[in-house]
């Protein structure tokens, strides 16, 4: 039987997650349009969620698909929802040039992962 949420915190920051100073891992982390998939700064960051669920929006569907290759390399991550549209995404177009002519929208994509 799950009981109703009683209280919660919920905090912004900007910046990569393994700078900030927690005491304990968070029990949830949101990364908006993160690109963690062209960045190598993001591995430490995996380390400091241990036992977090771990939400990561991207501009495309196929740069999810990026991000999760990532994470299914990180050990012990196992994938709560794979890759797909977010239905919460924006509906206006990034003015983002693309090689691909993909067109980008903020967090179009979502996935989670149990860190």
């Amino acid at each position: 039987m799950q009981t109703p949420l009683k209280k919660a915190t919920v905090t912004c920051h900007l910046g990569a997650c393994h700078e900030l100073n927690f005491e304990k891992a968070p029990q949830l982390a949101v990364a908006f349009n993160a690109g963690i998939w062209g960045y190598d700064e993001s591995i430490p960051t995996f380390d400091k969620l241990k036992g977090t669920v771990f939400v990561v929006t991207a501009y495309t569907l196929e740069e999810a698909e990026d991000d999760a290759a990532v994470l299914e390399q990180q050990p012990l991550s196992q994938c709560v929802w794979k890759a797909e549209a977010n239905p919460f995404g924006s509906n206006w177009k990034r003015e983002t040039k693309s090689i691909q002519n993909r067109i980008y929208r903020e967090n179009a994509a979502w996935q989670a992962w149990n860190m």
